[in-house]
């Protein structure tokens, strides 16, 4: 039997195919955000809505840099795991 790192290096482990990350909920708070958006950049003038876009842009770069941060600590975690448990 593989460890888990092997399964992973080896591509037998693919985690982000089970990853459900558009689910009905979802959709439905992006449809809500979406509605948001437009209704601002609407009302915003032409210089404003620019910022509002770069500020958009600032949410987005923090949120992705956060999610970076926590997949790479899950897997330095996880194979830390995996010394511990070679055998496993």
């Amino acid at each position: 039997m593989l460890s888990i790192m092997e399964a992973l290096f080896h591509g037998e482990i693919t985690p982000w195919e089970d990853c459900a990350t558009l689910t009905d909920v979802r959709k439905k708070m992006n449809k809500k955000i979406e509605d948001q958006k437009k209704y601002f950049k609407e009302k915003l003038s032409e210089k404003d809505c620019e910022r509002f876009e770069r500020l958009e842009d600032l949410y987005f770069n923090t949120a992705q840099y956060k999610e970076l941060r926590i997949y790479s600590y899950g897997f330095t975690l996880g194979a830390m795991g995996c010394s511990m448990y070679p055998n496993s």
